[in-house]
């Protein structure tokens, strides 16, 4: 279930980029994530990169999103609010990824919301999360 859902992001993600992306060429797409490597949960992070690891591949395995390999660019969170906002900063400075995988926990996602704001530019991010309704456990932001 949770390798369908990172999966989903994954994908959905990629495409979205493309989307605002205009070059073709066979340079890999970059999709930023933070997860969960050190603190006191490092199996659920260990879980998540795997499941989005494989995600890339099979989209890989497919052509890749317009000719254009998929590659994660992962950032630990420290499983800490003030962990994600560094980790974040670090992809968001990166001007070569358009898109990201957010955290799972929602006050992580409260943290990096100012982040997000100020990036000045259209960027696509993805959430993670489990929900009662399939519909809701996905959904991407555009952020302008």
């Amino acid at each position: 279930m949770l390798k369908r859902m990172i999966y989903h992001r994954v994908v959905l993600a990629g495409l979205t980029v493309v989307l605002t992306c205009l070059a073709s060429s066979a340079e890999p797409l970059k999709i930023g994530m933070v997860a969960l490597l050190t603190g006191p949960e490092p199996e659920t992070g260990r879980y998540e990169i795997q499941s989005a690891k494989l995600a890339a591949e099979e989209v890989n395995k497919a052509g890749g999103v317009l000719g254009r390999p998929i590659e994660l660019v992962i950032e630990d969170d420290q499983s800490t609010n003030p962990g994600v906002v560094l980790a974040f900063s670090k992809l968001a400075g990166d001007k070569d990824i358009p898109a990201f995988i957010g955290p799972v926990r929602s006050t992580q996602v409260h943290a990096i919301a100012p982040d997000i704001q100020r990036l000045g530019r259209r960027r696509h991010f993805a959430r993670r999360g489990l929900s009662a309704s399939p519909a809701r456990a996905h959904s991407l932001e555009t952020i302008t």
